[in-house]
């Protein structure tokens, strides 16, 4: 009946993952009516017979912005919260299936609905870290609830072109894990550009990719044949359906159904037979595309049966009969809906879902459902989405979260434009705090569109509006397109930022001096509650448009936001927003050398976090910036408990990014202080927290962390495997150049020992590209700038032995420019933190040895050894 080898593949790999235990995942993909669905029932319908149990789930047209749709039925039945009497019941029995994480369980309320007040804890969880703690707790209950003994449920998610970031994110962290568990993945191609997570699951080794063609002349006359329950069918049916079909095996449904309902063919027992003789197949008036031919079907329909199809394709593929029955337009055919029903699932055109209690039928395939909604005429459209959404605002009134993308679509679909763009920003607001990016940036963009054409809002309405959907574009890693919407932002509220270079840097200056008054004189004025609220918006933008801009490298425009938003944060009550706008300055100060005003800043921050309420994300940021800043002047012990303040906040919070980043900066400082062999346990817990978050950056820190400091100790055995895994974890990832150039250093160390000098070459020819188009503001890089001057000398003091020359030929020498240039990047590297200035100076006196200037080279020895004594640095001692 048409994809035997498919079926067979998946037979195979249910059979092994029963006998070996092992996951894996299987992506069945094909267009429309391919026969995704009739592969998965026949697998299904093997599956019973032998004893697999199964969970299935969904994605959906209309439900594909809300967060783990097609997740909801899955959890609910491996949970067997669907067997509980009421929702008190059902929560109980979550919090009994999380054990230890129950004070996580209102994170899961997205995903079951199940209304967990939020708790001190989790109303501080928002955002990725929200995002990230969901995912994870959904990971948890799929490996608790496995089986002891038995084999667990094989999880089917069809209709997966339709399934939100979210459930992506959860399906690439299965395939990444072992998780022991069997997914079968059923969707059409996915327009370009695919989602990321779609594509590293795609790619991972546990994945089984299966595309499906057509049908072949033998498979079509058996799958007709299973369709119209015959065992015999005449050539000519055969014929003529293939040849129009093309072995498309929906077409080929559809065309078989038609012939039978339009009497062209009979059916007696499990006989077909052609109606009248002689017919001419290739004469008759069928259409010629899938739609068409779905559209002639529903036309040969009684009137009623036409209605309650067309009806039922605007609440979507899935739908529940109470809501049916209200929205039904025709009061005198009310009485006949449950019978109407059980004729189309008779005609095949709807199948019983849900047989008990609040009934729910499904369209058999989604493209019937498509075509019938095409059917209806735009008023009965707009009619039928606005009763929909009021069914739901008066159904779900005392809770309506869970249904704000679904009235916004419904809402937006009856062009009702005031509650659309309420509920699209309620949709929005609620994504952006949950961290589902995607779909937030989908909920503005489409509340920018309704408000800019029709809305009249109010100046601070258009800004936070403006704000949120460029804080939408930087989770989706738009950071140009971030940037742009926070400009819009600034310049709704206050004035636009000036484009040109020139007045930029005017604007610059005279935020300088504002700020410097500000310290010289610092007071609040006393404005109005609605000026107030202008300003911490404003702040707000200016706060995130500095922050994107440290990543896209518009430095001066960065300074301004920065500056800009410090000044307005200023001059009203203290806020979060003012203590971290003070940690960022603090560590941009310093690295432009300007320490004393560094240090003035670390301290208004932390001051600023003893006035605000208890922020645990305030706290893990400040104290994780001031903190690195202390590092990278030396104050070892201060910089140590400023760190550890952050880990706690970030344990506490669930914020497993940030806390791999204290972590690691923990382990920087027993690095710098000679501790080598604590500090590779701090980096092989940091990667560790990386492979179990799925965090490739916590995981590139821990290798290359451990790396460094196997350099150090000349452990050159144990560092090969660390290089290789830390150069697969960074191949194509061009962003993290701090990490390329860690890597760089430690490589070219390597193969310097191991006397490839080739490579060594390559490896610091890539770390002096890097270094010379960034600036040295990641005082994680320290061993990098290092190691890399270090492998530059050895390189240039290899060549002299192998080949002596000239000064002449010397300096225009390829190591000799390099030398040059590592000099030049580690200085910089210095001036912002000074705890280089010892490694600079055993550099420069190797240099002066190597030049002959052997006085000189003692001297700065001698420098050195004093400066890393005083940093309590003893590895840097020359």
């Amino acid at each position: 009946m048409g994809c035997q080898a498919e079926r067979q593949h998946l037979i195979q790999l249910a059979e092994r993952w029963r006998s070996q235990g092992k996951g894996a995942i299987s992506i069945i993909e094909g267009e429309a009516g391919i026969g995704k669905s009739q592969l998965l029932a026949n697998f299904l319908e093997w599956g019973e017979h032998q004893n697999f149990p199964f969970v299935i789930g969904a994605g959906d047209a209309i439900e594909k912005f809300t967060p783990y749709f097609a997740w909801r039925p899955i959890f609910t039945q491996l949970l067997k919260l669907d067997h509980c009497p009421d929702d008190q019941t059902r929560r109980q029995q979550l919090i009994d299936h999380l054990g230890n994480q129950a004070d996580l369980a209102p994170l899961l309320n997205i995903v079951l609905g199940l209304e967990f007040p939020e708790t001190e804890l989790t109303q501080q969880i928002q955002g990725q870290v929200r995002a990230d703690n969901t995912r994870n707790l959904l990971l948890h209950l799929l490996r608790a609830h496995q089986p002891a003994k038995a084999t667990p449920p094989i999880i089917v998610l069809e209709d997966a072109h339709w399934l939100d970031s979210g459930s992506w994110s959860l399906l690439l962290a299965l395939s990444q894990k072992s998780s022991g568990l069997l997914c079968i993945i059923a969707t059409r191609p996915l327009p370009e550009p695919w989602p990321l997570d779609f594509i590293q699951t795609l790619e991972a080794e546990t994945t089984h990719h299966l595309p499906l063609t057509g049908l072949s002349r033998p498979e079509t006359q058996a799958f007709i044949s299973r369709q119209l329950a015959v065992t015999t069918l005449p050539t000519a049916v055969v014929d003529f359906v293939y040849h129009k079909a093309e072995g498309h095996p929906l077409f080929s449904e559809e065309l078989a159904y038609s012939l039978r309902d339009t009497g062209l063919i009979e059916i007696t027992g499990q006989t077909c037979q052609i109606a009248t003789d002689n017919l001419p197949f290739e004469a008759l008036d069928l259409p010629n595309t899938l739609q068409g031919l779905i559209t002639s079907r529903i036309d040969r329909l009684l009137p009623t049966q036409q209605l309650i199809l067309k009806v039922a394709s605007v609440i979507g593929r899935n739908f529940r009969v109470n809501l049916l029955e209200d929205i039904y337009p025709l009061e005198a055919d009310k009485a006949q809906i449950s019978d109407l029903l059980v004729a189309l699932d008779h005609l095949d055109l709807l199948t019983l879902e849900i047989p008990e209690g609040n009934l729910g039928y499904m369209f058999r395939h989604i493209m019937t459902q498509e075509v019938a909604y095409q059917l209806l005429v735009y008023s009965q459209r707009r009619e039928l989405h606005q009763a929909i959404s009021q069914w739901y605002e008066q159904t779900y009134a005392d809770e309506l979260r869970p249904y704000y993308g679904l009235l916004a679509y419904h809402w937006e679909q009856a062009e009702q434009v005031d509650p659309a763009f309420h509920y699209l920003k309620k949709a929005g607001e609620q994504a952006l705090l949950e961290g589902t990016y995607q779909e937030a940036t989908a909920f503005f963009e489409q509340a920018v569109t309704l408000s800019t054409a029709t809305l009249s809002l109010s100046r601070l309405e258009r800004g936070i509006l403006h704000r949120h959907l460029g804080e939408a574009y930087f989770g989706c890693g738009k950071l140009p397109e971030s940037q742009e919407q926070l400009q819009k932002a600034i310049g709704i509220l206050q004035a636009p930022i000036p484009e040109a270079h020139f007045w930029l840097g005017f604007k610059l200056v005279g935020q300088g001096l504002r700020q410097f008054w500000h310290q010289v004189w610092p007071q609040r004025p006393s404005l109005a509650s609605r000026v107030q609220a202008i300003r911490l918006e404003l702040t707000r933008s200016h706060l995130a448009l500095g922050e994107v801009c440290y990543y896209t490298g518009a430095k001066n425009l960065g300074t301004y936001a920065t500056i800009a938003g410090l000044n307005l944060a200023e001059t009203v009550p203290p806020s979060p927003e003012l203590a971290r706008i003070y940690a960022n300055m603090c560590y941009a100060t310093g690295v432009y050398q300007l320490h004393f005003l560094a240090r003035r800043y670390g301290q208004l921050a932390e001051r600023t976090l003893e006035a605000i309420p208890r922020s645990l994300a305030s706290i893990g940021w400040i104290c994780m910036v001031t903190g690195v800043y202390k590092s990278g002047l030396g104050d070892w012990q201060d910089a140590r408990q400023t760190l550890e303040a952050s880990i706690a906040a970030c344990r506490q919070r669930q914020d497993q990014h940030l806390l791999a980043q204290g972590i690691a900066g923990i382990a920087l400082v027993e690095h710098c202080q000679g501790r080598f062999l604590e500090a590779i346990t701090l980096w092989q817990e940091t990667q560790a927290l990386g492979e179990e978050y799925t965090d490739l950056q916590a995981q590139a820190w821990g290798l290359i962390g451990q790396g460094e400091a196997l350099v150090c100790l000349g452990h050159w055995t144990e560092l090969e495997p660390l290089v290789g895994a830390a150069q697969t974890l960074l191949e194509g990832q061009l962003g993290l150049v701090s990490d390329q150039i860690r890597l760089a250093g430690i490589a070219s160390q390597y193969y310097l020992h191991q006397g490839q000098f080739a490579l060594a070459q390559q490896a610091v020819a890539a770390a002096l590209t890097q270094v010379t188009g960034s600036q040295p503001i990641a005082l994680c890089a320290y061993e990098g700038y290092a190691s890399l001057l270090k492998a530059c000398l050895d390189l240039w003091r290899i060549r002299e032995s192998l080949a002596p020359s000239s000064k002449h030929h010397r300096q225009s020498s390829r190591e000799y420019q390099a030398v040059r240039r590592a000099f030049t990047a580690l200085e910089q590297f210095a001036k912002s933190f000074p705890i280089a200035r010892p490694r600079l100076l055993c550099g420069q006196g190797v240099w002066a040895w190597q030049q002959g200037r052997l006085t000189q080279a003692n001297q700065l020895w001698q420098q050195g050894h004093k400066l890393a004594k005083s940093l309590a640095m003893p590895y840097d001692k020359p």
